[in-house]
């Protein structure tokens, strides 16, 4: 299967890290990590910051591994 499509149907069926998505298609996660950025780069993937960018501060997340900057991908959704 190609490794943009794998991406894409990742994200839409929610799945939650490329280890994931890699896991599930048999496909080498680096490859999968150039699929992501290749989508990122051309708009077809966006990035939603689930944190600050500097501080966890009271955040819920931070006590289970979260990092500042931590971020989810989404869709892009087109405009016409």
């Amino acid at each position: 299967m190609n490794p943009l499509t794998i991406v894409l149907d990742g994200v839409r069926d929610g799945r939650h890290t490329l280890a994931e998505m890699a896991q599930a298609s048999n496909s080498p996660l680096s490859v999968l990590e150039a699929a992501r950025d290749h989508l990122l780069y051309t708009g077809q993937l966006v990035r939603s910051p689930l944190c600050p960018p500097t501080s966890c501060g009271g955040c819920p997340l931070s006590r289970t591994g979260c990092r500042p900057g931590l971020a989810t991908l989404q869709l892009a959704t087109q405009t016409s």
